[in-house]
């Protein structure tokens, strides 16, 4: 395949200083597979686009994103790492704000699903969008036969109490989606799973009233499971704590507060796998990342889905995990070229380096905000 094609093979569409993507981009040129990273972050703001209907049959989408629209046209996959946000730097008033937000978002989503009608996509962006729904992943992973914790959301501060009082050895509140939180006092607090009491809800009730929380049972005394799955390829790692925190059982803490992180390879049984792969399928995305808690007597219950989830942390620390080499052979596969040692896949130590690929994304996003961290966990 030859590289130096005007028009790329794949387009992967993020926003910024998306590692995956840029670190995607580098290994898929590695292997013979053009590619561009198609940020969205100033949009729309700094970038235009339009949406097309001739009344002839004909739709066309420029996209004013730092690439030309023949090279959308051609592109042959679509690879959707992250669903954009939405900029608004120039003026406009606090009360138009919400408005402009959702007409821009339903702008984004309609663009990403003719795109999705037209093209093979990896993952199709309006079902990532529904699998990114807590209550509906829950809802099909416990009709599907995963066990799930005893699951309530709910705005209604009394059935939270009573949740709490029918679960006496502990009750976790998570947020529906991840992010970070904003406090009075300015600091940024990411939206982790926390162990919660009856004071907990008493104290927040007026802001439980006015937006639901998850509260779910808490599986204590249990190993925190993280699953990647790229086609029908399940990677299971254990994630070992360096130190336990009852109040904030959300590994991802352990990131926050500078700690590395440390993986290591389980063993699932092959149901558990067939249930991780059915649930994917099951939720139309090729690729996604799966929470999973053992607790102290092996039984495994799933806790939530991500199809944008971090994986390539996974590929850093540890050589067992050869996660951006399947992905890009995946890609690979979906484009019918074959490539060699196929068979093999190799760890990211053995062909990329950090400082690569930060130095690649800083040419990819440059100017568009400021540089932020890479390596975050979702």
């Amino acid at each position: 395949m030859n590289t130096k094609t005007r028009h790329p093979d794949c387009i992967i569409f993020t926003r910024e200083w998306d590692d995956h993507a840029v670190a995607l981009k580098l290994r898929l040129s590695q292997i013979g597979i053009s590619s561009r990273v198609v940020s969205w972050s100033n949009f729309p703001s700094n970038h235009r686009a339009s949406i097309s209907f001739s009344g002839r049959g004909e739709t066309s989408i420029p996209l004013n994103l730092s690439i030309h629209p023949d090279q959308i046209c051609h592109a042959k996959l679509f690879i959707f790492r992250k669903l954009p946000a939405r900029n608004f730097s120039f003026c406009i008033s606090a009360n138009d704000v919400e408005f402009a937000k959702s007409e821009t978002e339903s702008f984004i989503l309609g663009a990403y699903a003719i795109i999705a009608e037209k093209y093979r996509c990896i993952n199709n962006p309006i079902s990532g969008w529904l699998a990114s729904s807590k209550p509906f992943q829950i809802e099909l992973a416990q009709q599907i036969g995963f066990n799930i914790p005893s699951t309530i959301i709910t705005n209604d501060p009394s059935k939270a109490l009573q949740f709490l009082r029918d679960h006496p050895c502990g009750v976790v509140a998570k947020s529906m989606r991840p992010g970070m939180w904003i406090t009075k006092n300015g600091n940024v607090v990411p939206t982790l799973a926390r162990v919660i009491n009856s004071e907990d809800i008493e104290r927040n009730r007026s802001s439980i009233l006015q937006c639901p929380v998850i509260f779910q049972e808490y599986i204590s005394d249990g190993k925190d499971i993280r699953i990647v799955v790229i086609g029908r390829n399940v990677f299971s790692a254990y994630i070992k704590r360096r130190s336990i925190d009852y109040l904030t059982p959300d590994w991802k803490i352990e990131y926050y507060l500078n700690r590395n992180i440390l993986i290591e390879p389980i063993y699932i049984p092959d149901d558990i796998s067939y249930l991780c792969i059915k649930l994917t399928r099951g939720l139309n995305l090729d690729y996604c990342v799966i929470d999973l808690r053992r607790d102290s007597n092996g039984r495994i219950y799933f806790l939530e889905i991500n199809p944008y989830g971090q994986w390539l942390w996974m590929d850093m620390v540890n050589n067992k995990f050869p996660l951006l080499d399947c992905f890009a052979k995946y890609v690979a596969k979906l484009l019918d070229i074959n490539i060699k040692s196929c068979e093999k896949m190799h760890s990211i130590a053995n062909y990329l380096k950090r400082e690569t690929i930060i130095n690649e994304a800083r040419l990819t996003f440059s100017g568009e905000s400021e540089e932020k961290t890479f390596f975050y966990f979702e």
